[in-house]
């Protein structure tokens, strides 16, 4: 496989997970901290909520 330097304006995860969608045979993993959740990301930090979302 060969890698290429590149940049996506959105969240990491989305540009990786479209890279990873035009592949074959790739299997897509994510790993986060117990607890932490999309929804905490979204509503915490993009939004800047003082609270996290009931999830």
């Amino acid at each position: 496989m060969k890698l290429a330097l590149w940049t996506y304006e959105g969240p990491p995860h989305v540009g990786a997970m479209r890279v990873a969608t035009a592949m074959r045979d790739v299997h897509y993993v994510l790993h986060a901290p117990q607890g932490d959740t999309y929804a905490d990301l979204l509503f915490t930090m993009i939004e800047r909520r003082n609270k996290r979302p009931p999830v």
